[in-house]
């Protein structure tokens, strides 16, 4: 049995409406009610929110905060390797390639303490890899200078042929150019690496002269493998992804725009002159490449 509502109180000129104040006030109990359950939902979806299924930055969430695994169906198995799986370890080196080969014997017997005789089964073999200690490879050139006796000017020497004309080599220039390239490492980051762990004197502003000069190495290349290659367009994880394939190594090259103006800019890049395709290119697009042939020489 329902109860009725309570009778509102109401000043005696307001009773001849007490009919329309009271439709009125239950309208809005209504939509009071429906609101305060709107909320409590939002509320529950609004705490199921994550990085993970949301825009929401991971840095919003506690790091050591775990998802809720999904039970899956079926038999459970076990940590690890399962049984009957193919094997996989890492292959020890032959004898020749080690460093140093340090053959250890036991002295005595691990249980009594006596004398052992030299067996004939073949030893356990335990290998060790290091990290040697990274010196960079300076070389000086002393350009001296010679006087003219017949007209009285000073002629310095030129370097050899293939000699730096900067103060970084090929490898160095290379390695420079992976680290901020394929690694995707910032300008201080490849400079702290440098200087860190390479030990080579460096600065951010020397490390983006080397970006520039990997940059300008790798034009002419590009040119001449981008003319040989199979185009294939498809997306990837909200990106436009130029993947082209060619006999000698494969090219990829990522957009950094979702829409359509990647593709028009890059309409407009082709329309331009040679030069101004390559700085287009390397401008507005990364790439990372890999080809049978490598860079030769470098305009250091």
């Amino acid at each position: 049995m329902s109860v009725p509502p309570p009778r509102i109180e109401l000043p005696p000129e307001a009773e001849p409406a007490r009919d329309f104040i009271e439709a009125l006030v239950g309208r809005y109990e209504k939509r009071i009610r429906e609101l305060e359950q709107q909320a409590r939902s939002l509320t529950e979806q609004l705490q199921k929110v994550t990085p993970r299924n949301s825009s929401l930055p991971s840095s919003t969430e506690h790091p050591h905060a775990k998802p809720d695994r999904q039970k899956r169906p079926g038999k459970k198995r076990n940590r690890g390797g399962q049984i009957g799986h193919k094997r996989h370890q890492r292959a020890l080196v032959p004898v020749e390639a080690c460093t140093t080969v340090t053959a250890l014997h036991p002295d005595a017997c691990r249980r009594c303490g006596g004398e052992l005789d030299a067996g004939a089964s073949p030893p356990t073999r335990h290998q060790v890899w290091h990290l040697p200690e990274i010196t960079p490879i300076i070389d000086e050139y002393p350009l001296r200078r010679g006087h003219c006796a017949c007209c009285g000017i000073t002629t310095q020497a030129e370097l050899p042929k293939g000699a730096p004309s900067g103060q970084y080599g090929p490898r160095l220039a290379a390695f420079t150019g992976l680290l901020m390239g394929h690694f995707r490492q910032s300008k201080r980051r490849t400079s702290a690496f440098l200087g860190d762990l390479l030990n080579i004197p460096r600065s951010p502003a020397w490390t983006v002269k080397i970006q520039n000069l990997v940059s300008a190495s790798v034009a002419t290349p590009y040119e001449k493998l981008r003319g040989k290659l199979t185009e294939q367009r498809q997306r990837q994880a909200g990106r436009l992804l130029r993947r082209v394939t060619y006999r000698a190594g494969a090219f990829v090259d990522v957009h950094s725009d979702r829409g359509r103006r990647a593709d028009q800019q890059r309409g407009r890049a082709r329309a331009s002159s040679g030069s101004d395709l390559a700085q287009a290119e390397l401008r507005n697009s990364k790439c990372v490449g890999e080809s049978r042939r490598g860079v030769a020489s470098w305009n250091v």
